[in-house]
């Protein structure tokens, strides 16, 4: 499937005087590290489109500062491959303190972790409702066959 990530700060005036942006293709979580190092995976570019399979993770780290670059929040986001696309399955605020990754990590994992839509499944619903549609439809056709119906339309200027 073909994405397109996440628009992040691009700029360093986007993103605000020493402030750091990244995003990551997740490839799994460390839980023996309470750095950022805890997220393996591979750097990926924000806004650039790339082909990925359904259930890829990519997490998204961004530092919120103020106007004179002082930290006040790190904002961490992961986001899922699925059938409908990049979707986001979950945001953290991790506060400005050390140890965010340390704050962050278990849930992040738990939202890496939790079910998702399996898409064979969802096919497979999409293709019943199709049959059964087009059942409905056989029906209607033959029920209304001997019927001559004449549809007049007067469209008048206004």
């Amino acid at each position: 499937m073909i994405v397109t990530l996440h628009e992040g700060p691009l700029s360093n005036s986007e993103r605000g005087r020493g402030a750091k942006a990244w995003i990551k293709e997740l490839t799994g979580i460390d839980v023996d590290k309470s750095d950022g190092y805890a997220f393996i995976g591979t750097f990926a570019g924000f806004g650039s489109t790339v082909e990925a399979q359904a259930g890829t993770h990519y997490l998204t780290y961004q530092d919120v500062v103020t106007g004179r670059g002082t930290l006040v929040n790190r904002r961490v986001k992961l986001y899922r491959v699925d059938v409908a696309g990049l979707v986001l399955a979950g945001e953290w605020d991790a506060g400005a303190a050390g140890g965010w990754a340390l704050r962050v990590r278990d849930r992040i994992a738990a939202a890496m972790a939790a079910p998702t839509e399996d898409a064979d499944a969802l096919r497979a619903q999409v293709a019943l409702w199709r049959k059964q549609r087009d059942a409905l439809d056989a029906k209607i056709e033959e029920a209304t066959s001997h019927l001559d119906i004449v549809v007049h339309i007067d469209v008048q200027a206004s």
